[in-house]
């Protein structure tokens, strides 16, 4: 995974962004953006791609990636099989670099 695409950032009015997700399989793009991201896996199960490390994720996996960081979910194949009945469910927050800072401190 060489080809990284760049996501759009959040809204600077934005404090943080959160979002349920629920779909037959994670979006499979490699990506990046400007936040922080903390991803909490509900449902599925793949490979992590996390920069130039590759772990393997299952129900329950929270990770907070770094910004600028390139990273993708990729569930095992069978997520994309005509007839799969499998599911994806997680919850992803993002937030600006400098958060704590204009927000708590």
């Amino acid at each position: 995974m060489t080809h990284v695409i760049p996501k759009s950032p959040i809204s600077q009015s934005k404090v943080y962004v959160v979002k349920e997700i629920y779909a037959p399989y994670f979006d499979p793009t490699f990506h990046s953006h400007p936040e922080f991201q903390l991803n909490c896996v509900l449902e599925g199960e793949g490979s992590r791609f996390v920069g130039n490390n590759i772990t393997s994720f299952k129900a329950m996996d929270m990770v907070l990636i770094g910004p600028h960081l390139p990273h993708v979910w990729r569930n095992e194949n069978k997520y994309f099989e005509k007839d799969s009945t499998l599911s994806t469910r997680v919850i992803v927050v993002y937030f600006h670099k400098d958060f704590l800072e204009k927000h708590c401190g």
